[in-house]
């Protein structure tokens, strides 16, 4: 906001259609006494709006960054509980009743029975859910890193948008009362019988574009305005931080697209893992024990009522592994290959985007240079045009002109830097911060 009130300030100077020798000699000063107090009213909206920082920390509880965290705590837990047994089966039963005269006292076979089996599963499988688990945590996190860089450069681009939509409707405002007063310097000459009709109309035509630009400026403005209350909840008057350009050292791993890939390898050997695990065979042990009551004499009770006990233990062979395990571990391994290519993959792209980016900051500093060059040169032409004017020579409409291109290369100068900052946001975003 500060800066757009300096435009306004340093525009004023601009804005009058009379020669420069003629104005009061305390004009300039009321000037900049009007440009201090509104510099002056401008400071306390500033203060109440939010430094970066705290912005920064308001977009760690995005919603996006708040789910993946919880994700991968869901995750660990997974890898917590992949480790663990299943629960024990607990048996209650009677065995070998007679149907016709049921009793536990009078034949041999009949009695109660309670037992516990509890199963044993692989537990090189287990180990290997549980690393793969892990494993899945980690690049949940990696893409939780990977999404707040992302989130603070736009972030930052909002910022540089809000910014620079701010400055350029001021730019455009004022090229507006620039060309009201050059329809004023053009009607005097039109009175003084200078054929210049077709030119006034020129300048209507050039003032309705300026309002339509106005129009969708404000409209983009509201769009970058709403992308801030997306992002930290409210759209701050804030300025945006200083961007400088994190060099790429050569290391593909210092991208975090590599990393996330790299996670993803760790995942793929754990299911290698799993799959060879496969395998080996998955324990059993059951106990069970059979309660019987002694006979009481009558017919048929001939055992003295001793209690059994039963215990057993069971393991699986792979005898079909041609058709599952074996299937099962070349898909493992195929995952595994495509992994690793999916590394290889990001590890182009991500070049590929840091390369581009920085293709398009050079690009918007070299056009930023022969805008300040065509911006000096036309600072010059206007001096020398204000001198000839001042020396009685020739008339003010071409100074006004050169005003309202003063403006027109102010507001490109504005998208340039603007554009050229966005690029070093987003490029940086791409790599790993220390």
């Amino acid at each position: 906001m500060r800066e757009a009130v300096f435009f306004v300030c340093n525009g004023l100077k601009m804005m009058s259609p009379y020669p420069r020798n003629s104005l009061p000699k305390i004009l300039p000063q009321l000037l900049l006494i009007a440009c201090a107090a509104i510099l002056g009213a401008t400071g306390p909206a500033d203060a109440q709006s939010p430094d970066f920082e705290e912005l920064e920390e308001r977009l760690t509880f995005h919603p996006s960054l708040e789910q993946l965290r919880l994700d991968a705590d869901a995750v660990r837990e997974d890898a917590t509980a992949a480790q663990a047994l299943p629960d024990p089966v607990v048996s209650l039963g009677v065995n070998n009743v007679p149907i016709a005269d049921p009793a536990f006292d009078r034949f041999l076979p009949t009695n109660r029975s309670i037992g516990v089996r509890q199963a044993i599963p692989n537990g090189g499988v287990r180990r290997a859910r549980a690393d793969g688990a892990l494993g899945q945590a980690t690049a949940r996190d990696i893409e939780t890193a990977y999404q707040f860089a992302r989130l603070r450069a736009a972030l930052i681009e909002a910022l540089l948008e809000q910014q620079r939509l701010t400055a350029e409707i001021d730019y455009a405002r004022a090229r507006d009362a620039k060309y009201g007063e050059l329809q004023g310097v053009i009607s005097s000459e039109i009175d003084a019988g200078r054929p210049v009709v077709f030119r006034l109309a020129e300048v209507d035509v050039e003032r309705a574009e300026v309002a339509r630009a106005i129009v969708n400026l404000e409209g983009e403005l509201a769009a970058v305005r709403a992308r801030l209350v997306d992002l930290v909840g409210s759209a701050p008057a804030t300025l945006p931080p200083v961007q400088i350009l994190t060099l790429w050292s050569g290391d593909a791993h210092a991208f975090h697209l590599v990393r996330l890939a790299d996670a993803g390898i760790a995942v793929a050997n754990a299911g290698v893992e799993e799959a060879r695990s496969e395998f080996g065979p998955d324990w059993g042990l059951s106990l069970t024990y059979q309660q019987r009551e002694a006979g009481n004499g009558a017919m048929g009770s001939t055992f003295d009522g001793d209690d059994w006990f039963s215990a057993q233990v069971t393991f699986t062979i792979p005898l079909w592994a041609p058709q599952r395990q074996e299937p099962s571990l070349r898909a493992a391994r195929y995952r595994k290959a495509a992994a690793q290519q999916g590394f290889h993959a990001a590890a182009r792209r991500a070049e590929a985007d840091w390369r581009a980016l920085d293709a398009q900051r050079r690009a918007a500093e070299a056009s930023l240079t022969v805008l300040q060059e065509n911006l000096r040169a036309l600072d010059d032409q206007i001096a020398s045009s204000l001198t000839t004017y001042e020396s009685g020579v020739g008339d003010y409409s071409p100074i006004l002109d050169g005003e309202i291109a003063q403006l027109r290369f102010h507001a490109q100068i504005a998208r340039e830097t603007a554009r050229r900052d966005a690029a070093i946001a987003r490029a940086n975003s791409l790599l790993v911060t220390p």
